[in-house]
């Protein structure tokens, strides 16, 4: 037969996957990898893959830990295509951007400042783990706190006013490292008065 006619097997391959701090430190066993294949099917979860053919593709998923999503973002989905021999990956991650946020908190009715506001910065992280950062309004209605890059919900809360919630997706952040959030007006709360005498014999 001529040597075009040969079929060429190639030696199976295999393909693992090590994720590391921005630091250099191997972080893998806090990251849940799952691998498809070109198609989206699910292929198996893992580190490493073995006995596959030269040629394959694979697409790899990364989730982290609480811990780490906490302080680092997710990494992109990663494709890749085996080769013959040399088959090991590596995944630097990158640390969740800081930004400082401020604003001024100030009665709707008078327009005067509100001290001692409670200012809630509630952060999801990862799409699941969420951790609320507090800080209160100086003297002058103001706050400042230094917030992650990644999607918030801030409420607003003084006593005996109506509070406020407002959220902001990472977006509105997008390469920022400081955020002035528009003034807020709080409404009092009013309602009728109830006076209530009491006569002792």
């Amino acid at each position: 037969r001529r040597s075009s006619d040969l079929l060429v097997l190639s030696k199976p391959q295999n393909v693992s996957l090590s994720v590391l701090t921005p630091e250099g430190n191997d972080v893998t066993s806090q990251v849940q990898v799952i691998w498809t294949d070109a198609q989206g099917n699910y292929v198996a979860q893992g580190a490493s893959l073995s006995g596959l053919p030269v040629g394959y593709q694979v697409n790899c998923r990364m989730v982290l830990s609480q811990e780490l999503s906490m302080a680092y973002d997710t990494p992109s989905a990663v494709e890749y295509t085996l080769k013959d021999g040399g088959n090991a990956l590596t995944c630097q991650l990158q640390a969740i951007k800081k930004l400082t946020i401020s604003g001024k908190v100030k009665d709707a009715s008078t327009g005067l400042p509100l001290s001692g506001t409670v200012i809630s910065a509630s952060q999801t992280f990862g799409g699941k783990y969420s951790k609320t950062l507090n800080t209160k309004t100086d003297n002058n209605g103001v706050f400042t706190m230094e917030v992650f890059n990644v999607p918030t919900s801030v409420a607003i809360a003084a006593t005996d006013y109506i509070s406020q919630t407002i959220d902001y997706s990472n977006s509105e952040f997008s390469g920022l490292t400081e955020f002035t959030v528009p003034d807020i007006s709080l409404k009092s709360i009013t309602g009728a008065t109830i006076s209530v005498g009491f006569t002792y014999t």
